[in-house]
């Protein structure tokens, strides 16, 4: 039923459904009912960014409260720990960090993150977790990927095919990308690989899901 409804709302309302004036009102509406569901689960979930921003990168099914938001950033939190050396290593890039959910998670289990820095094209998202009070005491560093994209930043001003990261050569430990590449371009994904090999340090660990 549920997969029956978002073929339904797909068809209805193409597109991302926060860019849509009727949902994103209703999703506005939304916001003081999650906030007062995020107190009552107390200090994992008070700092979350609010519900109308998370549903930008994280989707509207099962955000009401940030329960789904918290799981699944402990859930990428665990595989870089198992696959991507996390501990061991210093400086940590995430390209496409949405409004901060794998950087929540860290910040949850004590990271100071001073050595990360995420990176992603959507504005809003990306001004969420720079104006977060408890992402910026500890450190954690947001830059904005000015990428042309039809839905995310239809505005931006590079092709994702031409991006140059602006990092040096040999700069991160580890790279992450959580459903990056799902959602590119072979060129472009040719050209991000290519940075991330730049970007990384000799013996570096670079780990994506797709």
């Amino acid at each position: 039923l549920e997969m029956k409804l978002a073929n339904v709302r797909r068809r209805l309302l193409p597109g991302v459904s926060w860019k849509n004036p009727v949902l994103a009102s209703l999703f506005r509406a939304l916001n003081p009912l999650d906030r007062w569901l995020r107190a009552m689960r107390g200090s994992d979930y008070v700092d979350l960014p609010q519900y109308s921003i998370r549903i930008r990168s994280n989707g509207a099914r099962g955000q009401l409260g940030g329960e789904r938001f918290v799981n699944e950033g402990n859930r990428i939190r665990l595989a870089l720990e198992k696959f991507g050396g996390l501990g061991r290593h210093g400086a940590i890039l995430e390209i496409g960090c949405g409004c901060g959910r794998n950087a929540f998670a860290l910040l949850r289990y004590g990271y100071i993150g001073t050595s990360y820095v995420g990176m992603d094209i959507e504005r809003v998202s990306l001004e969420a977790c720079r104006r977060n009070v408890a992402l910026r005491e500890k450190g954690f560093r947001f830059e904005l990927m000015d990428i042309q994209n039809s839905e995310y930043n239809p505005n931006g001003e590079v092709p994702a095919q031409e991006f140059i990261f602006p990092f040096n050569d040999d700069s991160f430990d580890l790279i992450f990308l959580v459903s990056v590449f799902t959602h590119m371009r072979t060129a472009d994904i040719v050209n991000y690989i290519a940075e991330i090999c730049r970007m990384m340090k000799p013996g570096g660990i670079a780990l994506f899901t797709a």
